[in-house]
């Protein structure tokens, strides 16, 4: 009802694994089943710079937030750009007041200018969700290669 948020799952799903779901009209109908504004999008990831290519989806037409996962487009963006040889996961990058943020973690508390690699940004943005080290990075490598990415 607050419009909040209540699952995102990242994983199997265990019913299917186990057969009580055998096929995905009956995943349709057991999402239409749940409360509230469900939607869900299965893709197929090939790799080499071909797009997802979605398997199934229920919902689509719904607009959500898409909350932390925003930051695996951060990291695919960034993975590029140290593909291409224009930043390097050694690649030092200071800490800047105006992209300090909350929750999560320390970087936060490090003051202007102290520099560390862009591998550490981007393990904390990973690991723990740090928006502070989600910043840096949408910032260096920028808001339309992320949206493109």
């Amino acid at each position: 009802e607050a419009g909040l948020i209540t699952m995102l799952w990242m994983g199997p799903v265990a019913d299917m694994a186990r057969g009580a779901i055998p096929t995905w009209g009956r995943l349709g109908d057991k999402l239409a089943e749940m409360p509230g504004s469900v939607s869900l999008s299965v893709c197929e990831v090939p790799g080499g710079g071909v797009p997802l290519k979605e398997v199934y989806g229920y919902g689509g037409d719904r607009r959500v937030a898409i909350g932390s996962t925003f930051k695996l487009f951060i990291l695919g963006a960034l993975a590029e750009e140290i593909a291409a040889g224009t930043l390097s996961w050694d690649t030092e990058l200071p800490i800047r007041d105006d992209l300090k943020s909350l929750p999560s973690g320390r970087m936060q508390l490090e003051p202007e200018k102290a520099e560390f690699p862009i591998q550490r940004y981007a393990e904390l943005m990973i690991s723990i969700s740090h928006n502070t080290a989600a910043d840096h990075l949408l910032r260096r490598v920028g808001r339309d290669k992320v949206e493109a990415y």
